[in-house]
């Protein structure tokens, strides 16, 4: 019975591992980018409207938003995070051998993703937009 524990165990470690490579977060990444994509593609069709009032609560301005924007920065944001963790996957495959994710790997901020990423140079555009959509992520 041991025996078959120790074997089931390995078994799910070799699982977690092979999901968890680099490729893998490559890929969701690279499909939450496309979820994001079409969303916003289709963003002109929905707005919503911001209104500003003054302290008398008179209209003072009122600002036309796209509605997608919250989901549209999540999906964006999460696309940006899986290939973030993939690199620092590639880069420290002791990131998930152990069967479970990494304590570096365990945020969704990305502006602490992409500091610990050496071989990533984000414009001040790029690191906007980290800002943004970790902000965006409950």
């Amino acid at each position: 019975m041991n025996a078959e524990n120790d074997f089931d165990s390995f078994n799910r470690l070799q699982v977690f591992i092979r999901d968890a490579c680099p490729s893998n977060w490559l890929t969701l990444g690279e499909e939450l980018r496309d979820a994001a994509e079409k969303l916003w593609e289709n963003s002109s069709e929905g707005f919503r409207l911001d209104a500003t009032l003054d302290e008398d609560q008179h209209l003072v301005k009122v600002d036309r938003l796209h509605a997608f924007s919250r989901p549209y920065l999540l999906l964006a944001g999460f696309a940006t995070e899986n290939v973030m963790k993939g690199l620092l996957v590639a880069s420290a495959p002791s990131n998930v051998t152990t069967g479970t994710l990494s304590r570096e790997l365990k945020s969704h901020n990305l502006l602490k993703l992409a500091a610990k990423l050496d071989e990533v140079d984000l414009t001040q555009e790029e690191l906007k937009f980290c800002g943004i959509a970790s902000a965006a992520i409950p």
